[in-house]
């Protein structure tokens, strides 16, 4: 019961983080950095999950920039990469081991085709909304931006699956 309690907090804490993001931004980063705090509270490999984080969500912003770069979207009010995007990709891979812990036993292309079918639909309602600006029809921005983020996202994966075998991993839960 423990567990499911954790894994649906997990949820939820993203969830809310994405919400604050999509509708508020900027001013919302308070309150997206407590939902984060509030995700990694609830790790048992607290350090592990961190480093996961902090590393995972690099990837997610090489991924946008590269995105970005090629010219698929841009954001409104950001010449580069808003630091609201930063904690929402940390609060994203901080689901890695409890919301999406089941995804982690796909095959890669299991996943990277899960990952290219889910992933675009929310830039595509960002772009809705006015968050980014697509640089290409729908469809394309689709098919190409979600061959990159699955790409990234898969790479994430591969990190945590590496962490998973270092000493960390074995240590103490917790601290």
């Amino acid at each position: 019961m423990i567990v499911l309690k954790h894994w649906i907090t997990n949820a939820i804490a993203f969830q809310s983080v994405w919400f604050l993001a999509f509708f508020y931004q900027y001013q919302a980063l308070p309150w997206m950095i407590l939902g984060c705090a509030l995700m990694l509270a609830g790790h048992t490999h607290k350090r592990l999950n961190l480093i996961l984080a902090i590393s995972g969500a690099g990837v997610g912003i090489a991924s946008e920039y590269l995105a970005i770069q090629a010219g698929l979207y841009s954001y409104q009010d950001a010449n580069i990469i808003p630091v609201w995007l930063v904690v929402l990709w940390l609060a994203l891979v901080l689901t890695i081991n409890q919301a999406l812990s089941r995804l982690l036993s796909l095959k890669p292309l299991l996943l990277f085709i899960i990952f290219w079918l889910c992933a675009p639909p929310s830039y595509l309602a960002a772009a809705k909304v006015g968050v980014i600006e697509l640089q290409l029809p729908w469809w394309q921005f689709w098919l190409s931006f979600g061959a990159i983020w699955s790409a990234g996202f898969l790479l994430i994966v591969k990190i945590n699956n590496a962490l998973k075998g270092t000493k960390l991993a074995q240590a103490n839960a917790n601290w």
